[in-house]
């Protein structure tokens, strides 16, 4: 029950790294979430954590195995509006993110 999504395909591991909510994202991967379950468009907790600058929450991630790489394709995002898709990296740096960006090229070695 810990990867059970809503009707888009969000987890509540998603939810907790969009909220920045580290502790239950702490939880959540303790109990055996999986950090690379994607969305019904391929977005990924690591996509959502670069996205949103939640970089304790990328840390996290990373730790837990969280692929950096993964990321939503244009086509699967066409109809969400302007900046959306890329990659975690393409998404951190279209909003400022440096931390994140730094997290993310390091995992990436």
């Amino acid at each position: 029950m810990v990867d059970k999504a809503d009707l888009e395909g969000s987890t509540p591991a998603m939810m907790a790294t969009q909220g920045g909510h580290q502790a239950c994202l702490a939880q959540l991967i303790k109990a055996g979430a999986d950090v690379n379950r994607t969305t019904f468009d391929g977005t990924t907790c690591a996509f959502i954590a670069s996205q949103n600058g939640a970089s304790q929450c990328l840390i996290m991630l990373i730790e837990a195995g969280a692929d950096v790489n993964l990321s939503p394709s244009w086509e699967e995002l066409s109809g969400m509006g302007e900046g959306m898709g890329g990659t975690c990296a393409l998404v951190a740096c279209q909003n400022g993110h440096p931390a994140c960006l730094v997290l993310l090229l390091t995992a990436q070695v």
